[in-house]
């Protein structure tokens, strides 16, 4: 949702007032937009669709074991358990018909489920548990010879659930092996009971690890780099036909193909390679044959792009297209070829016809930047920043732009659908966007540009934030995070495959995101080089101003001079980006997801809670048709970006949310005594929902949803707390004035509690009941607590607590 405009009021919010404020919010929704149909871009691609045919193997179930209550000839033994208590007993019918025993294990701490053997590798690369469990744990699967342990898969965690689940365990590494182990150990870590009904050894073919044809194209990760494509297999082909026709003149047929399909399960005897066979429509003729080309295969191979010639003249016919892939057979394994992979996965191919003039557009998200770090912003604060401050003076520079959230998996989000995350329902950063969310970067597709991302968090790929729909493109970190310089790397091999191609490209950087790990050089500026920040002599920090990440540190100055050595570093990086032409010349969108606390409130080196420190973000827009060299103070929404840059590249018919941020009136006119008859109203709402909050003119008010606390050492948070701060006056928000103005804050609250109970519940919060335990550390070593805390129903409106009945009266 974006900033909402509404009538200007005056400062006391009447009742009249409040109910006028929520009927223009309720109001701005309700409108739909009209799309039309607008010519392509020069250089946009021809998107040619595929599908599969011939015969898809995939899986197969080699053994089912369930537990038995005694040994048995037919079964074996009977299952077993490290725990404080563990019996087999029988499944209710409710929880699964089918199922009648499990082994159910009660205790703290970790336990050991055991599955007795033999169990065979050579029929099986994954492993498939049916479980219930009732509280979240973590799972991992251990396979023995001789009581010691030979193979163990990733840990997954498990959301609670109150139905059976089935959690599945890839195991690649078991292929080539040949000698059975004893049993299978399943470890659990977490409390309560968790029942094991069923383990299934499963074969899969090779590939059975792509995207099946018929589910249409999915994401595929291979060396840090994700396409949407199909699956082919050595039974199967993709196929697809180009209806009759002139071609783009100089057109060329472009695809992309990899082997991710892990090497141990992906060999084929003798060398293999993926052919692409194209004909004319209706089949080879005399003087039109069909043209053939083989593309080699490696295990293990990255995207490899590739590209074919269309000028034949009877191609204008229509052609037909097949891909298949070709190996030495069977006859190969004898004489001792090398093996070749048995299965790749090819994105549907595009016709190309690349233009000069293709536009380009950039969004660039600085990751925890705040507002008043660039040079630009003025203020009291020193950094250096002289690429985004020369972008500022070409371009418009927008000083008062918020985000909706502190968090930034649901800040970019919003970012990308344009809806506020009390509506996405995504508060934390380990929820996904449902597929079914219309994204940004779909729009840009759906309007004939290629879409490329690179970020430089993990928890952005797309396996984790869902954000990868409508790109052709994703490059992510293999690890928590990267240097931006490796992520900017990432996008310079792409500039000659999207060459001539109108392109968005969203460019993620992570630099000034703690534990702010800069250059010296670039320290230097900032902090003494003869000064020693651990220094023995100087007072030990409280707890709460020391980081998990430097627990050693003795002065704060050293971190807050760190802080802006990365925001010097990262303005570097977006001068290398500058230098290609292409930016140079296009629309270049420069903001951040949110912003850092460092020191306000308690809050050090952290974005927790929600205040101008944590959610004013820095705004740049420069590219043709964007006013040069002007600053605006207009209170802004960063949910109108997305509608903003796609108004640039003359794509206001494409259907999004928001309005352009170009149309709204400077609040300097507002000095000079011109009535734009405006306020904005910018609501918030915390990481993991314990606090909301809203801007209204020069009035700030937070409300804090449930009892959290800023730091162990720190007191916590009363539930339904409220704060109310005037910015005008105290922009830092350092003098909380809920007692001296009560009735303002009464207004404001009123305000905010209508907002939060009305949601336009667009539901695009994906499913996250089970990831890689790797990846939930990664988040808690970036400050990330995950969703532990979230709040449901945002708030309960009959709540009679110290802090409601003082409002009631």
């Amino acid at each position: 949702m974006r900033g909402l405009r509404v009538k200007r009021v005056p400062l006391a919010l009447s009742r009249a007032t409040i109910g006028i404020l929520v009927m223009a919010w309720t109001l701005a929704g309700c409108g739909a937009d009209s799309a039309t149909t607008a010519a392509p871009p020069p250089g946009a691609p021809l998107r040619l669709e595929m599908t599969g045919e011939g015969q898809w193997r995939e899986l197969t179930t080699v053994a089912r074991l369930t537990p038995t209550r005694e040994d048995s000839a037919e079964q074996g033994p009977t299952w077993d358990a490290q725990a404080r208590f563990h019996q087999i007993l029988r499944v209710p019918e409710s929880v699964d018909p089918e199922q009648p025993l499990a082994l159910f294990a009660y205790g703290p701490g970790t336990r050991m489920l055991k599955v007795p053997g033999p169990l065979d590798p050579a029929v099986f690369d994954r492993l498939t548990l049916t479980i219930l469990s009732e509280q979240t744990v973590h799972l991992r699967l251990i396979l023995r010879r001789a009581g010691q342990p030979v193979l163990a898969s990733d840990e997954l965690s498990v959301a609670a659930a109150t139905t059976a689940r089935r959690v599945t365990f890839p195991m690649a590494m078991l292929h080539g092996l040949r000698e059975p182990f004893d049993d299978l150990l399943v470890r659990v870590v977490g409390p309560g009971h968790l029942a094991l009904m069923a383990v299934e050894l499963e074969g899969q073919s090779p590939e059975g690890w792509l995207p099946r044809p018929e589910t249409g194209p999915a994401p595929v990760a291979v060396a840090g780099e994700s396409r949407p494509a199909l699956g082919l297999g050595p039974t199967g082909r993709l196929v697809g036909q180009l209806l009759p026709g002139p071609p783009p003149a100089g057109g060329t047929l472009a695809f992309t193909f990899n082997c991710a399909v892990p090497a141990e399960v992906s060999s084929a005897p003798g060398e293999s390679s993926l052919r692409l066979r194209i004909e004319p429509a209706g089949g080879p003729r005399d003087g039109q044959p069909a043209l053939e080309r083989d593309y080699s295969l490696k295990s293990g191979q990255a995207w490899t792009s590739h590209s074919l010639d269309l000028s034949q003249e009877w191609v204008r016919g229509g052609f037909n297209y097949a891909f298949s892939i070709e190996n030495g057979g069977l006859e190969a394994e004898s004489s001792g070829a090398p093996p070749g992979p048995a299965a790749c996965a090819v994105t549907p191919p595009l016709i190309l016809a690349r233009a000069e003039a293709a536009p380009t557009v950039v969004l660039i998200t600085s990751d925890t930047h705040r507002a008043d770090h660039l040079g630009a912003a003025g203020g009291d604060v020193a950094v250096a920043t002289p690429i985004l401050d020369a972008l500022a003076r070409r371009g418009l520079f927008l000083e008062d732009c918020y985000s909706s959230t502190n968090v930034t998996n649901p800040s970019h989000v919003a970012l990308f659908t344009g809806t506020h995350p009390r509506d996405t329902g995504i508060t934390d950063n380990v929820t996904p966007l449902a597929a079914a969310a219309p994204t940004l970067a779909e729009a840009f597709r759906s309007a004939g540009y290629t879409t490329s991302m690179a970020v430089s968090a993990i928890h952005l790929a797309p396996e984790h934030s869902g954000l990868g729909q409508g790109f052709d493109r994703v490059a992510f970190p293999p690890d928590a995070d990267r240097d931006g310089a490796r992520t900017l790397a990432a996008c310079a091999e792409w500039w000659a495959e999207t060459e001539g191609q109108p392109l968005f490209l969203w460019l993620h950087l992570f630099d000034a995101h703690a534990p702010y790990e800069v250059p010296t050089e670039l320290l230097a500026p900032y902090y003494p080089a003869d000064r020693d920040p651990y220094a023995t002599e100087l007072p030990e920090l409280p707890s709460h101003q020391r980081p998990a990440w430097d627990r050693e540190i003795r002065d704060l100055e050293h971190l807050d001079a760190r802080y802006r050595a990365e925001i010097t570093y990262l303005d570097g990086l977006v001068g290398e980006l500058l230098e290609h032409p292409r930016v140079g010349a296009g629309w270049l969108a420069f903001t951040s997801d949110h912003g850092e606390s460092l020191g306000a409130h308690d809050i050090y080196w952290d974005h927790r809670e929600l205040y101008p420190d944590t959610l004013a973000v820095p705004l740049i827009l420069a590219g043709p048709n964007v006013p040069k060299g002007q600053r605006r103070r207009a209170p802004l929404s960063q949910l109108d970006l997305g509608r903003t840059l796609l108004d640039l590249a003359g794509l206001g018919a494409v259907p999004f949310p928001g309005e352009s941020l170009l149309g709204i009136p400077d609040e300097l006119a507002l000095a000079e005594g011109a009535d734009p008859g405006t306020s904005v109203l910018r609501f918030a709402l915390s990481a993991n929902a314990t606090s909301a909050s809203v801007a209204v003119d020069e009035y700030f008010l937070v409300l804090h949803l449930m009892e959290h606390t800023l730091h162990a050492d720190l007191p916590r948070l009363t539930r339904h707390r409220v704060e109310l701060y005037n910015l005008a006056q105290d922009p830092t928000c350092a003098s909380d004035l809920v007692l001296e103005d009560g009735e303002r804050a009464r207004a404001l609250r009123r305000l905010l509690i209508k907002w939060l109970n009305s949601p336009r519940a667009a539901n695009w919060a994906g499913a996250a009941e089970i990831m890689a335990t790797a990846h939930l550390e990664d988040l808690a070593g970036l400050g990330y607590a995950g969703g532990a805390e979230s709040g449901t129903g945002w708030f309960d409106e009959d709540c009679s607590c110290s802090w409601c009945s003082r409002f009631s009266q």
